[in-house]
């Protein structure tokens, strides 16, 4: 990602870390973990890269503790291990229902 661009992204973008497991068309699980969220795509953190418009699927559980899996598209990527996934619109409701809800429970 390079920092000349401009910022195109217009969904607001919640920093979560919550673990993850993506898979791209091989099928093989790469762990990692999310660096933020928006309703639109995620920031994955892995230690593979691959290239803008793979397809991939990331897997999760939510703070909410139900498990979700989305399917996306790598839309950049760095030699950092840093994935920028989108998803499409009809996963939105999905994604706000993950920023909403916190990841760490509330301290008694």
């Amino acid at each position: 990602m390079n920092d000349d661009l401009p910022d195109r992204r217009k969904a607001r973008r919640i920093e979560i870390r919550l673990p993850i497991v993506c898979r791209g068309a091989d099928g093989i699980a790469i762990p990692g973990i999310t660096e933020n969220v928006s309703r639109r795509g995620m920031l994955l953190v892995v230690k593979q890269s691959a290239v803008p418009g793979t397809p991939i699927r990331v897997a999760f559980t939510g703070g909410d503790g139900r498990e979700r899996e989305l399917q996306g598209e790598v839309k950049r990527a760095t030699d950092d291990g840093k994935l920028g996934v989108e998803f499409p619109e009809s996963d939105a409701p999905a994604l706000d229902e993950v920023m909403r809800t916190p990841v760490d429970p509330p301290a008694p």
